[in-house]
């Protein structure tokens, strides 16, 4: 065996192990170089190949840290992001960047959401979290017709799912959900913690009540680093 494999296999069995959890920043080379007796070349090989099947990954200026196990965004339900995090054994949390209230300037959103020029709406952003580490940024979209005087309910509330269905009492029918790898905005990178050109899953999702009207309109930008998307896909009837 290789030099470079003996360190690849040592560093592979803390991560396997949970002896270095998910999120965690590992020995820098020179601790390596000092902790296995090797050169800084061998150690560099073990974490190129780390690092290409996807068990660790580098942010410049910050050190090389374990990968989270990536949290499987199911596409045949409609599951708020605190849903997910529970039934995965996360502890999901929030952190409110802005919330404001007005009309909308957007065409496209206003007809999404069937508001008129002047009609209010609500915009929450949010840092969605898992176990305190960034998974998510959220921009929601909430006509004031549809959840009138949120503000004053919001701070009760983790879920805005939760608060959609016990506060306002209503019936969530559908979400129309489309998915698209793009850059991460650079105004919310440091937000998701990603270095420079990290690409994200961007959704734009358009839920409705069960009498049509639109309940919500969000874009939510996944940290690639942590989230996948999968879901059942029946082959059609010849």
């Amino acid at each position: 065996m290789f030099a470079y494999e003996k360190v690849y296999a040592w560093i592979k069995e803390n991560i396997d192990s949970r002896r270095w959890e998910g999120g965690s920043r590992i020995p820098n080379e020179m601790d390596l170089v000092a902790e296995l007796s090797v050169s800084r070349d061998t150690v560099r090989r073990a974490l190129m190949r780390l690092t290409r099947e996807g068990y660790i990954y580098r942010k410049p200026g910050y050190g090389t840290f374990v990968k989270h196990e990536k949290s499987d965004y199911r596409l045949g339900t409609l599951d708020s992001f605190t849903e997910q995090m529970k039934e995965r054994g996360h502890v999901p949390s929030s952190d409110i960047i802005a919330t404001s209230r007005g009309p909308l300037r957007d065409d496209r959103l206003r007809d999404i959401l069937q508001v008129g020029p002047t009609d209010d709406v609500y915009i929450i952003e949010r840092v969605r979290k898992a176990d305190g580490v960034p998974m998510a940024f959220e921009v929601a979209h909430i006509p004031y017709a549809v959840c009138p005087d949120l503000e004053y309910h919001l701070p009760k509330y983790e879920s805005l799912f939760a608060l959609y269905e016990n506060v306002y009492h209503h019936e969530i029918d559908f979400g129309r959900v489309l998915l698209e790898a793009a850059k991460c905005p650079e105004a919310i990178r440091p937000y998701l913690q990603l270095p420079r050109n990290e690409p994200v899953l961007t959704m734009n999702c358009t839920t409705y009540l069960t009498d049509q009207r639109p309940l919500y309109h969000v874009i939510c930008h996944y940290s690639s680093q942590h989230y996948l998307f999968s879901t059942n896909i029946p082959r059609s009837i010849r």
